[in-house]
């Protein structure tokens, strides 16, 4: 990974290989940001997506392997029992054109994956699991 900052937005280059939200968290985590927005763009060879049935509190994911474009990956940054959080949906287009999304959990740049962060570094968002609908939400 390599990133440069500027202000309040820092510019992220994922390299081939790496796992964008576990190398997202640490970077996080090692820059104490708890609070931002962020955005992208890239390929991945894998990746983990899901969807929450809030009729059954559950979650279902699928692991795909396969040439994806990252046509939007969206997510915000927060913190949660003082780790960093990070909470991020994609888009992902397939050769044929395409496209599938969901909750991204997992994601294996092919070739590389950029993201920009809007960063708050004076503020902390905090997040606490909400029984009753089974997430982990903002508290404000």
């Amino acid at each position: 990974m390599h990133f440069k900052k500027m202000k309040n937005l820092i510019f992220i280059r994922f390299e081939k290989g790496e796992e964008i939200l576990s190398s997202l968290q640490n970077f996080c985590s090692e820059q104490k940001i708890t609070a931002g927005f962020f955005t992208g763009i890239g390929a991945v060879n894998e990746a983990t997506l899901g969807l929450y049935d809030i009729s059954e509190n559950k979650y279902y994911s699928q692991t795909l392997n396969d040439m994806f474009e990252i046509t939007s990956l969206n997510g915000n940054i927060s913190v949660m029992d003082g780790k960093s959080y990070i909470h991020a949906h994609a888009m992902l287009g397939r050769k044929d054109l395409s496209v599938i999304g969901g909750h991204l959990n997992k994601a294996v740049v092919s070739a590389t994956a950029e993201l920009v962060l809007i960063i708050e570094p004076d503020e902390e968002i905090r997040r606490y699991f909400d029984k009753e609908i089974g997430l982990n939400l903002f508290d404000f």
